[in-house]
């Protein structure tokens, strides 16, 4: 009776010795597409004409030259509020209805949308929407992994996400990583740099740009942002999206020749 005692003992510390693989991913939650409002465009003196335009107002106007950059930058940051409202309510106007037309079963989401000058000096409105694959791209309340080799949590990761993996790796390591609200693209790039790697994806995303004096109306600019964003959607909901995860710095090959060729030029074979 002891003896059996003593090997149920034995057990439960070998047991509770060895650590169980444990993975953890939460279900996703609902992607809010993000709005940035970019540095609006100044017209110093604009003529008539160009107060005309629909977007005008999503520009800072100057009545007069300023005397220097200093009171430049003075008169653009007392008119910039105005031009940003401006500019906001066109991008949420566009926003909402992108948001309204996707569909339940869609795989794509909008990830983000911005309008604002693009170069320093510019005159031009630039608009920029990205949309994604939404399995990918939204936050998870807990994502862990706790003693799972590196190539299970990828390959949990992209499975979940619809996403077809290829592995190039010299080395399995077993992953330790958990972190709270996070994406598992944002997992997937932490955990393959934390333990030598790299990763690459290709057709999870999509983006596209306009330029609002292209557009003599305001709803026809905002249909047509609309419609850029449903496009590139389709494109997402039929795409094979991948992911290719590769060591940061590949072994050498240590060919016979380059071995003979090391020897060579070592000081031991180099007669006296």
């Amino acid at each position: 009776m002891k003896s059996l005692l003593f090997f149920l003992c034995l057990c439960a510390v070998f047991l509770g010795g060895c650590r169980k693989a444990q993975t953890r991913l939460d279900s996703p939650q609902e992607i809010d597409a993000a709005i940035n409002v970019k540095e609006p465009p100044y017209l110093i003196q604009p003529s008539a004409d160009s107060l005309k335009n629909w977007y005008h107002g999503m520009q800072i106007i100057l009545d007069h030259p300023p005397k220097d950059n200093k009171e430049l930058q003075a008169q653009i940051e007392a008119h910039k509020p105005e031009a940003a409202a401006a500019i906001l309510e066109v991008l949420s106007e566009i926003k909402n209805s992108a948001t309204a037309m996707r569909k339940p079963t869609d795989k794509w989401c909008l990830l983000s949308l911005s309008c604002g000058r693009v170069k320093r000096n510019g005159e031009d409105l630039i608009f920029t929407a990205e949309v994604g694959l939404a399995s990918l791209y939204a936050k998870r309340p807990v994502i862990a992994f706790d003693n799972m080799p590196l190539e299970f949590c990828v390959a949990r990761l992209a499975r979940e996400c619809g996403i077809e993996d290829s592995q190039k790796k010299s080395y399995n390591p077993y992953i330790n990583w958990s972190k709270t609200n996070v994406s598992p693209l944002e997992a997937l790039e932490s955990i393959v740099d934390a333990y030598g790697f790299t990763s690459k994806f290709t057709d999870v995303s999509f983006r596209f740009s306009l330029q609002l004096q292209d557009y003599a109306l305001r709803q026809t600019f905002v249909e047509s942002a609309v419609a850029g964003i449903m496009e590139k959607g389709r494109m997402l909901n039929v795409a094979h999206p991948g992911l290719i995860i590769m060591p940061k710095h590949p072994p050498k090959v240590r060919t016979e020749k380059a071995l003979e060729d090391k020897k060579a030029e070592s000081p031991e074979a180099t007669p006296p």
